[in-house]
């Protein structure tokens, strides 16, 4: 059991050889590494496993290819079940999610709650629509970045705005801006940075 529950997003095992790697043990939560590494925090691993050529990772059909074949494995049944097995398993006080993890956890929640452990659900970049109904968690921080460059095609391929690009409404809703300032990847800036990590730690007190 822990306190801290982190589920990542969109692409964490999507690779190129000598360009891109993958995200490792941390799943691109870099700012949790000591966390997940006593216990504090754990992580859900639930993405896709794919090399590409360097040609693939600009090749804006191959990524749309992916990134729906992600979607699917999100919402999958079995992610689905291996996250209530996750959860029920964890106990955690506060959920982290990022990028495309919001959307599985968004489903999980909207069909089956979450654990009455669950205090705070905290959306890093988060790729949902800015309308969701938030009701489905406990106190939400909606942290976002509107020059997110890869929410900013998310919300093309949808025809409306993520919620990790602004503000989205909800009584249970803190919206803060986290600006993404840590290239090379600006979708990941903010699971790299130490303040999401006290943001969390404030909220696990």
């Amino acid at each position: 059991m822990t306190s801290i529950a982190l589920i990542h997003g969109y692409a964490v095992n999507l690779t190129s050889p000598f360009i891109r790697r993958g995200f490792g043990e941390t799943a691109g939560f870099t700012a949790f590494a000591d966390d997940l590494h006593d216990g504090t925090a754990a992580l859900f691993r639930w993405g896709l496993s794919e090399e590409v050529s360097w040609l693939g990772l600009v090749d804006p059909v191959g990524q749309l290819l992916f990134y729906r074949a992600e979607l699917a494995t999100a919402l999958s049944a079995e992610t689905q079940a291996r996250l209530r097995e996750f959860l029920e398993y964890e106990q955690p006080t506060v959920i982290v999610v990022h990028s495309m993890g919001a959307t599985l956890l968004y489903a999980y929640a909207r069909a089956n709650g979450l654990p009455s452990s669950v205090r705070h659900v905290v959306l890093v970049q988060a790729d949902l629509p800015w309308d969701a109904d938030l009701d489905v968690f406990p106190a939400v921080h909606n942290l976002y970045c509107p020059w997110d460059p890869t929410l900013v095609a998310s919300s093309a391929i949808y025809g409306r705005r993520r919620a990790g690009l602004g503000p989205v409404p909800g009584n249970n809703v803190i919206n803060l801006l986290l600006p993404a300032n840590r290239p090379p990847n600006l979708h990941t800036s903010a699971v790299r940075d130490p303040r999401l990590r006290e943001i969390v730690m404030h909220l696990n007190k």
